[in-house]
């Protein structure tokens, strides 16, 4: 049990880390652009695609070995579902760490542009949605290690 909970806490960790900073970082390079170049809001944009685009990517090698390393006992070989599921997981743990940021950071910007409190309500909502991000990676990643470790259970008995 301690070793699945530390998995799990690894990988939600590494994959939230690299998650946010990729789409964060991604984010604020796109409004500095276009604070430069007067392109709002394309730079921005162009970018926030690029950072998850990144993000995904940097998901799938931290998750991928980890089911490499799980299905390596299996003898028969994967059918297409089975190969395509680590996609699957990618996408899900991108959207669920990426999201709850993003929706964070335009509403915040939405909400202090109608208060005029720029930027307390962006950087209290977007540090919300980092939180959330986090927990939502943790989960996914703690029931996706069960569901691998029942697995390979299965597979050896």
């Amino acid at each position: 049990m301690g070793t699945d909970f530390s998995r799990a806490l690894g990988i939600a960790t590494q994959v939230g880390v690299m998650v946010i900073t990729s789409t964060v970082g991604c984010l604020f390079l796109g409004l500095w652009i276009d604070s430069k170049l007067q392109s709002s809001p394309w730079a921005t944009l162009i970018f926030i695609v690029v950072g998850i685009l990144v993000a995904m990517v940097g998901t799938y090698r931290l998750v991928y070995p980890v089911i490499e390393q799980v299905t390596a006992n299996q003898k028969a070989k994967m059918p297409t579902e089975e190969m395509l599921r680590p996609l699957a997981l990618v996408t899900q743990l991108g959207l669920v760490a990426v999201s709850p940021v993003l929706i964070g950071f335009f509403l915040g910007l939405w909400i202090d542009g109608r208060l005029q409190t720029h930027p307390w309500v962006t950087l209290f909502l977007a540090a919300l949605g980092i939180v959330v991000g986090l927990v939502g990676a943790y989960r996914l990643s703690s029931s996706l290690t069960e569901q691998l470790t029942k697995g390979s259970k299965k597979e050896n008995s």
